[in-house]
């Protein structure tokens, strides 16, 4: 067959590529090439979990995803936590996220996040940052949900001594700080105070409470109602905090599967034509070994790419120009899938690099098999990699340097294909990272 195959890819970004050729799927698009993709009614619900899946990706592509966390004394980053919390209960649920990030190599903090969905956008209405700190910026996050809200509960303790109210004593005080959602911002709504005091005449537990902006003394029974009214009992912890240093509450050791599970509900929850066609059947079920090995090939060339689009024609060429220098470098593409001239000698090139000689024709049959058309005669450069295409008589030039394999290896792992209509299929999968030198894996 040679109809062209249509292929959206979910990674992290939509990475949409046309395929030509693809044998391994031919047998697919039997099932699907006469169904119909109708346009559902997409509703404020939905529109906001499709907004919550961009904002989450994002995140993913800025940070990545945090599988290794002992604190913050090292430079792991990435997105952490992701839940859909309905704070102010109004049935729009807004995204709850917590991610770590390192500034400048050394200065690492999490980041704590809620977006909420208003007037048609998502909008950031939140963020903390919770750092490494002294006794006075102790603060433990943990959240409760009570069947009016769900609250941010900021806990902490400290050692005041004599110079807190009790001069002649030592004071040693618990707080913790009830917010919520209320008209799009996050509002204290009440604080619990506790102090154990040590004074020449004994020991003494003073209870405050603190609602309205009024602070007043209270008694035990009184204290502990306020906290069974926020259900603080079965909070769940997100950070802890001990003498100011902080550590996720939970582990992030199969984070990866989590988030991407995660993802997966909202992508199942989101209605849009435009993300999923009225035939839902996840058809990678179907496939044989020998197809699903023949799909992988294909994904296994983009496992180190951000973006290839050849629907827009001003920016095409040159993203065509980077995967190919890119997944070449990285061994994605050997010399028999895309083989050199060796009639022609390679031109040297700076830092132990050189171009390597393409005939047009091997060059061009090789672009239309993976995106469905050629590459222009001309020569390309990147920002960051200099000149990486030279063309010049009747033959394409590209750079590749010279040494070991990367320290790095990409590849794919497929979850899910649906079909979108006639030969085009959108395609959810996980790039795994292999760190050769870590001996470590982890998922981008």
């Amino acid at each position: 067959m040679n109809n062209r195959i249509v292929f959206i890819f979910i990674l992290i970004a939509c990475l949409l590529v046309p395929i030509s050729n693809i044998k391994a799927i031919t047998n697919l698009t039997a099932t699907s090439s006469n169904k119909t993709v109708t346009q559902p009614k997409v509703n404020k619900l939905s529109n906001a979990k499709k907004s919550y899946y961009d904002i989450v990706n994002k995140a993913i592509d800025k940070y990545g995803i945090l599988t290794k966390d002992e604190g913050l004394h090292d430079e792991n980053k990435g997105l952490a936590y992701v839940e859909l919390i309905d704070f102010d209960k109004n049935k729009t649920p807004e995204l709850y996220i917590i991610y770590r990030n390192t500034a400048d190599g050394s200065y690492s903090s999490y980041i704590e996040e809620i977006w909420s969905y208003i007037n048609g956008k998502a909008v950031k209405v939140h963020s903390q940052e919770f750092d490494d700190g002294g006794l006075i910026s102790d603060a433990a996050r943990s959240i409760a949900t009570t069947s009016s809200n769900t609250y941010l509960i900021e806990s902490g303790q400290y050692s005041a001594g004599s110079r807190g109210d009790y001069p002649d004593g030592s004071e040693y005080a618990f707080w913790h700080v009830f917010s919520t959602l209320k008209n799009n911002k996050i509002v204290r709504v009440a604080e619990a105070h506790k102090s154990e005091v040590d004074l020449d005449s004994g020991h003494i537990t003073v209870y405050k409470i603190v609602q309205n902006g009024k602070e007043r003394k209270v008694s035990k029974s009184e204290y502990e109602k306020l906290l069974r009214q926020f259900n603080f009992d079965k909070r769940k912890m997100i950070i802890n905090s001990d003498l100011g240093a902080k550590s996720l509450a939970f582990s992030v050791s199969n984070n990866a599967q989590k988030i991407n599970k995660f993802l997966q509900q909202l992508s199942k929850d989101i209605k849009e034509t435009k993300n999923k066609g009225s035939n839902s059947e996840n058809l990678y079920k179907k496939m044989t070994l020998k197809e699903k090995k023949e799909l992988l090939k294909l994904l296994f060339y983009f496992s180190h790419s951000d973006k290839v689009d050849v629907s827009n024609n001003k920016t095409s060429d040159k993203d065509i120009a980077f995967f190919l220098y890119m997944a070449s470098n990285y061994y994605y593409i050997t010399d028999e899938e895309l083989k050199p001239d060796s009639k022609k000698k390679p031109i040297p090139a700076e830092h132990y690099a050189k171009f390597i000689p393409y005939s047009k024709k091997t060059f061009d049959g090789f672009t239309r098999r993976l995106f469905g058309k050629s590459l222009s005669a001309k020569n390309y450069s990147h920002k960051d990699y200099g000149e990486i295409i030279i063309y010049k008589n009747n033959t394409f030039y590209m750079k590749k340097h010279e040494g070991d394999l990367p320290i790095s290896i990409y590849f794919p792992q497929i979850e899910k294909i649906y079909s979108l209509g006639k030969n085009v299929f959108r395609v959810e999968f996980m790039v795994y990272n292999y760190d050769r030198y870590r001996q470590e894996f982890c998922v981008m």
